[in-house]
């Protein structure tokens, strides 16, 4: 994780040298007193320097953290932590320059950024934060980093290389969904509910299952007996969260536009940010990815699968024949299954380009397809900043 510390003079500290040099020679040659007392005042500092720049590296141990995940267009705040271990000196002026790269729109970026943790006592914690930007989906790798400190005097300074390495997704930027796409969600829902009844002949009196009591529940929904032996409140759950679920296949096909595809992954990704509101209706919906570097199966909308979706979206690229027929013939499976399709393409040309039996065909007719391509009343995308930047004047930074 760290190198060996490495301690190098300074350009201000070769200035220093040549000066003290030149009044060491001047002091042998001239043979003036004063200037040999004035050479040995200027060797103590330098010296000082040297030793007391060594300890401030020795025994401290550095942290990064960031988020596993980011929208491109938002703020990532990066911190670092440095913890002094030793016992008597504390650390000043250590600063951390972190390098950070990454591939954002077949674009290789490679940035720095700086923060400075100005004190941290023995035993003692500190930290110091920067934020950075990114206008494109892709990832983002940090590290490795350097630390350094020239402190007191800045003649010399020394460094140490932390090995360290993390990495960042960059998902497509958010946008704001239309109320069209809530009613469409919202009724499908229903349709699940009352196909699930159905199929099982339930009534009003028949649960699924018993949940934990939520600000908001109808208080007949109460299971009173229940109730009584667990010691807390416990409602009924009516609708199983299995089978009232629907998916969403995110289709990008190969466009001569490729404003159309990005509008489209950031509508899955705004999908996969609000998927908190389904789950307190108690349904579950799931995602697949079709293109180049696509999901192999729908990955359900949760904590457990945010993170694979959003790295899928922030990596996948456009695709002639994406499979989305095949992947929807594998999602019919189910008959209380809804399929829906955002795709950059008109379902005749995604017919056209795939060459999958019939069946597939006329199975892709009942699903749900969305061309984000012609018709812009689903999603209202945001505008991402145009260049990759980084916040590193005057980062916030605190120690303990």
């Amino acid at each position: 994780m760290y190198e060996r510390r490495k301690t190098r003079i300074t350009w201000e500290g070769m200035s220093f040298l040549a000066i003290l040099a030149f009044i060491v020679l001047g002091s042998i040659l001239r043979q003036i007193n004063l200037l040999v007392l004035l050479s040995g005042l200027m060797i103590a500092p330098f010296f000082f320097n040297w030793r007391i720049c060594r300890k401030m590296l020795q025994s401290v141990v550095f942290r990064r953290r960031l988020p596993q995940w980011a929208h491109a267009g938002d703020d990532v705040q990066v911190e670092w932590e440095m913890e002094n271990n030793r016992h008597s000196i504390p650390s000043w002026e250590v600063r951390v320059t972190d390098s950070i790269n990454g591939n954002f729109a077949g674009e290789e970026v490679s940035r720095t950024a700086q923060v400075i943790i100005h004190q941290v006592g023995p035993g003692g914690r500190g930290r110091a934060r920067y934020r950075c930007r990114f206008p494109h989906r892709g990832i983002a790798w940090f590290g490795p980093s350097v630390a350094s400190s020239a402190f007191p005097v800045g003649l010399v300074r020394t460094r140490m290389r932390v090995t360290e390495t993390a990495r960042l997704v960059v998902a497509p930027a958010t946008g704001t969904l239309s109320p069209r796409w809530h009613r469409l969600t919202s009724s499908s829902h229903e349709a699940s509910d009352s196909a699930d009844g159905r199929r099982r002949g339930s009534s009003s009196d028949e649960f699924f299952s018993l949940r934990a009591w939520q600000h908001g529940d109808n208080p007949r929904m109460v299971h009173w007996r229940s109730s009584a032996k667990r010691g807390e409140l416990l409602v009924r759950q009516g609708v199983d969260p299995v089978s009232a679920r629907f998916n969403i296949l995110v289709d990008l096909a190969a466009h001569d536009d490729a404003t159309a595809g990005e509008r489209l992954l950031g509508m899955a990704a705004t999908i996969i940010s609000g998927s908190s509101g389904w789950q307190r209706h108690g349904a579950r919906a799931c995602m697949a990815v079709c293109g180049c570097d696509a999901t192999p199966w729908p990955l359900v909308i949760g904590p457990a699968g945010t993170l694979t979706l959003l790295e899928c979206l922030a990596t996948v690229r456009p695709a002639s024949n994406t499979g989305v027929l095949e992947m929807i013939a594998r999602c019919r499976g189910k008959t209380s299954d809804r399929v829906i399709v955002l795709s950059n393409r008109a379902r005749e040309q995604a017919n056209a380009d795939e060459a999958v039996p019939v069946t597939q065909v006329r199975a892709a007719t009942h699903v749900q397809w969305i061309d984000v391509a012609t018709d812009n009343s689903w999603f209202a995308p945001a505008t991402p900043p145009d260049e990759f930047g980084s916040t590193i004047a005057r980062p916030t930074a605190s120690s303990s």
